[in-house]
């Protein structure tokens, strides 16, 4: 019988290797598939394991002080902290970090915009007499605003040694003329926060012991005799950030000028042996002169627009000057100004909602607009008799952002990630405050300054992290919340942000228009981690349904095409148990061939894999179906009346069945699979850990999509197949009675097409119904009832193909 076996599989050799295909298909393709839709939970499970924790785990607050957008949507934005009102004490703090689940409680006081000492910038000496007319301004990358007013200076010569004639005289100050043409930089406002250094050590790695450098150190001597001369005031040691600069911008231009320095002494009342400055008292006459060389016209004039930021940091300026080919560089010698006890507050922005859309409007207009309540306070060293502190800057330090990071534990008073307009434009902070976008923290101080500046309560935020975790799983997280659950009852306000991850955030900035900032998501870590067991588990579940009924529908197939041959052996004395043993032994030998290819190529997909495990139920499964299926006996029908409706689809419906079965559940998988897991990468695809999981997982999923699309072809061409064969006399009858090749090809997809509609509508009427259980969107129902329609194009094409072999 072995011989008889092997001889009919031989002299079947298409019919053969496409039954040898099928079943390969069963036992590779399902296999496969489940296992890359293992392997993307556990690449899910693994990412978050590995980048779900950021810097710290829990953000700590004072009662009440979480934000309206926070409460709306559940993010915050990037610097949270600054304009912080504060609300926890410093022996608060301590007392929080002694816990001993805590290894680490990094206290940040927000105290606000404060500035440094002033730099100023040499203007060049001419050849010739000249006007220079200049503007500061800051920006905000996109748009300049002027800071004070703009000024006039008249250059007449260089030619007595060590003393420049010129004449300025800007209106409300003295009149400054002789030695040296010196412009004196406009004020920055820049934010400061005040930490605990050795906590926020621990925290960043940031070094900031230069927060206890000497005061009576010589490098600070200068200083010290200033604030000598204030009577001693308290001293405020600031770090500055060092890749922090200043948004200060010059323009300049320069006109030569046709007038005689001995004619405007005259005008002054001095004679030629005396300089300009000896004309210091003379208001007046000064007044007339400054509007008289003012309307001289010029000639040769030429603009620059200096960027003095690349020079300038927040809280020590560098010294300029202009040299005569009008290139800026640092300079010895200028003047400073130590006016620092001025500083400002400012409150949170109110964003607001229009549907969807966070708009951001306008405080107060201005140059630049104001999005932000700004309140002054302190007071000016030349307005009060007692100055409540001066800044000092003793040093730097560096913040540079964790490039590629997928958690977000925002330190709140770090990050310099950009801001961008809808044409790509970056938007900076300006040097005034009042900026819609998020200032990083110019400097930092320490914890008794900021109590100096704020009171007993400064501390507006506390970032913790627990002690003992390795890995972000189950038993941390626990550890995390049990620690926040304590934290909650004491009065505080809690955020676990570990698990949190980046997010682009649009917002509607009234004067700008569309903007893009990186926000925080605040437990995005669990949201991906059910959204993914949800995703995995209807995938593995509808696999297996498919691969079940598909193995189903090919066994029904071959019982099928062996009805006649059963017959034909039957009555040349063949029993029943020895056709059944034939046809059995037969399946046995295909199936176990099919079975030992599928094993050594999932040998070269995984080494070692449940998937060997999992073709092996399969193999031993469909050797018990088929059994099963060709032992079973069917009773024969004997119609006494004819079809009157769709009578060849229903006298083939025992082969058309199978095949509208494998239809009905692959559109049903698709529709299902694809709304789900658009719905899933597109709720992820918001953040940073969430678009490095759909990355990692995007090529699996689509993968296990193009199984069930190349199981269904399979299915498709056989199930064509063995009705063209069945009807093969039926066909050759319509050709001999005139029909037509096309005719024919034309009436039996017309046929095909009926069936083939009824099981995909079946479908997506299954996979609609399910999908509104699960409560998906209705946006990615109709995407997913949309890609199931791929299964129409399938039966066209395998109709084609099958009636091509056919004719062949």
């Amino acid at each position: 019988m072995i011989r008889l076996i092997i001889s009919r599989i031989l002299n079947r050799k298409i019919i053969s290797l496409i039954m040898v295909i099928a079943f390969l298909s069963i036992f590779f393709l399902i296999p496969l598939g489940s296992q890359y839709t293992l392997q993307s939970q556990v690449s899910v499970k693994n990412t978050l394991e590995k980048h779900g924790r950021g810097s710290y785990d829990i953000l700590l607050r004072p009662s009440d002080s979480r934000t309206e957008i926070e409460k709306t949507i559940g993010i915050v934005e990037e610097n949270y902290v600054g304009d912080g009102k504060g609300g926890i004490s410093i022996s608060e703090w301590e007392e929080i970090k002694d816990n001993p689940d805590i290894e680490v409680a990094a206290p940040v006081a927000s105290l606000g915009y404060f500035t440094g000492r002033q730099a100023s910038i040499i203007l060049p000496p001419l050849e010739h007499p000249a006007r220079f007319k200049w503007q500061f301004y800051t920006s905000d990358g996109l748009n300049k605003y002027p800071l004070g007013e703009k000024q006039i200076l008249t250059y007449f010569d260089n030619s007595k040694p060590d003393n420049l004639e010129y004449v300025w005289y800007p209106q409300g100050q003295d009149m400054l003329a002789g030695k040296s043409m010196y412009v004196v930089l406009p004020p920055s406002y820049h934010l400061l926060t005040a930490i605990d250094p050795e906590s926020e050590k621990q925290l960043t790695g940031i070094d900031f012991s230069d927060l206890y450098a000497d005061l009576d150190d010589p490098k600070f001597s200068l200083f010290s005799q200033m604030r000598q001369n204030y009577n001693n005031p308290p001293v405020i040691k600031v770090l500055q950030r060092s890749e922090i600069d200043n948004q200060i911008h010059m323009e300049l231009s320069v006109e030569k000028l046709d007038v005689s320095l001995a004619d405007y002494k005259k005008k002054l009342g001095l004679t030629d042996e005396q300089i300009l400055l000896n004309a210091y008292e003379k208001k007046d006459e000064l007044g007339k002169v400054v509007e008289e060389l003012n309307k001289e016209p010029g000639s040769d004039r030429k603009d620059f627009d200096f960027d003095l930021s690349i020079f300038q940091r927040p809280f020590e300026s560098v010294a300029m000057k202009i040299r005569d080919d009008f290139k800026v560089e640092t300079s010895n010698g200028s003047m400073y100004s130590f006016n620092t006890s001025q500083y400002y507050t400012a409150q949170k922005i109110d964003y607001k909602f229009k549907g969807e859309q966070i708009q951001v409007e306008k405080v107060q207009e201005g140059n630049p607009p104001s999005y932000k309540e700004v309140v002054q306070k302190g007071a000016g060293l030349e307005e009060s008799d007692e100055v409540p502190f001066m800044i000092l800057q003793t040093g730097e330090f560096t913040a540079s952002e964790k490039k590629g990071q997928l958690a977000s534990s925002p330190l709140g008073i770090y990050s310099t990630s950009t801001t961008t307009t809808s044409k790509g434009e970056s938007l900076t902070p300006t040097s005034v405050p009042g900026s819609f976008v998020p200032a990083p923290s110019s400097g930092v101080t320490t914890l008794d300054s900021a109590e100096l500046v704020k009171g007993d309560k400064p501390i507006d935020a506390i970032r913790i992290r627990i002690d003992e975790i390795t890995k972000y799983d189950a038993s941390a997280q626990a550890k995390i919340e049990n620690v926040a659950k304590d934290l909650l009852e004491a009065g505080y306000e809690v955020d676990i942000v570990a698990g949190s991850s980046f997010k682009e955030q649009q917002l509607e900035v009234e004067g700008i228009g569309q903007v893009t900032e990186p926000w925080t998501t605040l437990g995005v870590a669990q949201a991906i981690e059910t959204s993914w067991n949800k995703t995995i588990n209807v995938a593995l579940s509808l696999f297996f349904l498919f691969g079940l009924s598909w193995l189903m529908a090919r066994l029904v197939f071959e019982k099928n095409i062996l009805k006649a041959e059963n017959q034909t052996l039957f009555l040349i004395g063949w029993s029943p148990k020895k056709i059944l043993q034939r046809n059995y032994s037969e399946q046995v030998i295909l199936q176990s061939l099919a079975f030992l290819t599928a094993f050594i190529l999932l040998f070269f997909v995984f080494e070692k894999s449940y998937a060997f495990l999992y073709a092996m139920g399969l193999f031993l499964f469909s050797l018990v179906i088929t059994y099963g299926v060709l032992a079973r006996e069917e009773k024969s029908r004997v119609r006494l009346e004819a079809y009157k409706n769709f009578s060849s689809i229903r006298h083939y419906l025992s082969i058309i069945a199978p095949t509208m079965l494998t239809l009905f559940t692959s559109t049903f998988l698709l529709i299902v699979q694809m709304a789900i897991i658009g719905e899933t990468i597109s709720e992820m695809d918001n953040t940073t850990m969430g678009q490095f999981i759909n990355n990692q997982t995007l090529t699996i999923q689509m993968t296990i999509v193009a199984m069930t699309i190349l199981l269904t072809v399979v299915s498709m061409i056989e199930g064509v197949h063995s009705l063209i064969l069945k009807r093969k006399d039926e066909f050759n009858m319509y050709h001999t009675i005139g029909w037509t090749k096309s005719t024919i090809l034309k009436h039996f997809l017309k046929e095909v097409l009926l069936w083939v509609m009824i099981a995909i509508f079946a479908g997506v009427i299954g996979g609609y119904s399910l999908l509104v259980i699960l409560k998906v969107p209705l946006l990615w129902c109709m995407i997913g009832l949309l890609f199931s329609l791929i299964n129409i194009i399938i039966p066209i094409l395998t109709v084609v193909l099958a009636k091509k072999y056919e004719n062949d």
